[in-house]
């Protein structure tokens, strides 16, 4: 899998453990200052392109968490913004060490931008108890799914 220092949002980043969503990690600037030649911006290229989020220790708390993609036009209040992509609200019990989500990022409608300036990474909780844990977010346009086990004939 290629991986570009200036896709990484998180690596190694601690879980939020309130209950609202709270920004985790470094917001990427989609559009620099001093850009502002394309309206629409197509950050993949026509191509797919992919937003994975791995889990490098377990998240482990009494009930369940919740990770998603925002954008939004200011880089500390990403939270506020549209969301992109979730995970969905998860169990605790399938939230081991290693567990990866590969979401293909949506590309914008022809003259719609589906993009703010930035995009990040935001998490809560669910319930009452302490959550903790941390995981790796980053872009790519490549992904490798296939893992190696002792069992696999192909």
């Amino acid at each position: 899998m290629l991986m570009d220092s200036n896709l990484d949002m998180c690596s190694a980043q601690a879980v939020n453990n309130g209950t609202s969503y709270a920004q985790l990690g470094t917001a990427i600037d989609l559009r620099p200052a001093g850009i502002a030649d394309n309206p629409t911006l197509d950050i993949s290229a026509g191509e797919p392109f992919y937003l994975v989020i791995e889990l490098d220790t377990a998240i482990t708390t009494a009930d369940n968490y919740e990770l998603a993609l925002f954008t939004h036009t200011a880089a500390t209040s990403i939270q506020s913004g549209e969301m992109l992509v979730t995970t969905g609200l998860l169990a605790v019990a399938d939230l081991p060490i290693g567990r990866r989500w590969v979401f293909n990022l949506p590309k914008p409608e022809p003259g719609v931008d589906a993009y703010e300036r930035y995009i990040a990474i935001a998490g809560k909780k669910a319930g009452s108890g302490t959550a903790a844990g941390s995981f790796t977010a980053f872009l790519t346009k490549e992904v490798n799914n296939w893992t190696s086990t002792n069992t696999r004939t192909d």
